[in-house]
């Protein structure tokens, strides 16, 4: 029989599939825009579902990093491989393709500049937060 992992190990686990929810939301928010820029075409239901909530995950997500200080830890842990050979090039590249195309057309929907800033601040919490029985 395993052992249960203490609570706090429990919090840092839930934590830490939220804080990856919000890195595959901010990246779902850059991928749509992407779409309805170069098809010229959105869906309404879902347009009108991703302002509101791209908003109000990089509002939570700039509340959550500023209140880290309190739980996080106050050391950076080294990033992860799939970050640094995964992630990180994909944001690279869309981050690119978007400062071409702000250039080109002269703006970006709120909704992909949204998902570019809940990815960085996922990022961010990411490599403050504890991993699960190691910290």
């Amino acid at each position: 029989m395993t052992a249960k992992p203490p609570i706090s190990q429990i919090g840092v686990i839930y934590a830490g599939l939220l804080l990856n929810f919000f890195s595959w939301l901010g990246g779902g928010f850059v991928i749509y825009s992407f779409v309805v820029l170069w098809t010229k075409q959105s869906w309404p239901p879902l347009e009108h579902v991703a302002i509101f909530f791209s908003a109000f995950f990089t509002v939570l997500g700039t509340l959550v990093t500023a209140a880290s200080i309190y739980w996080f830890s106050p050391t950076p842990r080294k990033p992860e491989n799939y970050s640094k050979f995964g992630t990180a090039p994909i944001v690279i590249v869309f981050g690119l393709i978007a400062i071409y195309q702000l250039c080109h057309d002269g703006n970006l929907p709120p909704v992909m500049v949204n998902g570019f800033a809940i990815l960085a601040i996922a990022g961010s919490l990411l490599r403050l937060h504890p991993r699960p029985i190691e910290d």
